[in-house]
């Protein structure tokens, strides 16, 4: 069987997602544990299958990143 799997289709621990995102992994506990009205910032989405076996879409993600990138400076 084919694997069809792209990079946009994985998910990533907590460590991975930061890593992607250029944040440590206490920035986005306390973004999951906030939520936006706290932090001013857009939640990304996740799944939570326990308390301690968290995963994000690379693919949300990217587009969280790419929702924050600017051309200009300042």
């Amino acid at each position: 069987m084919m694997n069809t799997n792209t990079t946009t289709d994985r998910s990533v621990n907590e460590t991975e997602a930061a890593q992607i995102l250029g944040l440590s992994p206490a920035t986005l506990r306390k973004m999951r544990s906030l939520g936006p009205q706290d932090t001013g910032l857009k939640s990304i989405p996740f799944f939570k299958y326990s308390a301690r076996c968290i995963r994000y879409s690379v693919a949300d993600l990217e587009a969280w990143r790419a929702e924050y990138r600017t051309d200009q400076a300042g």
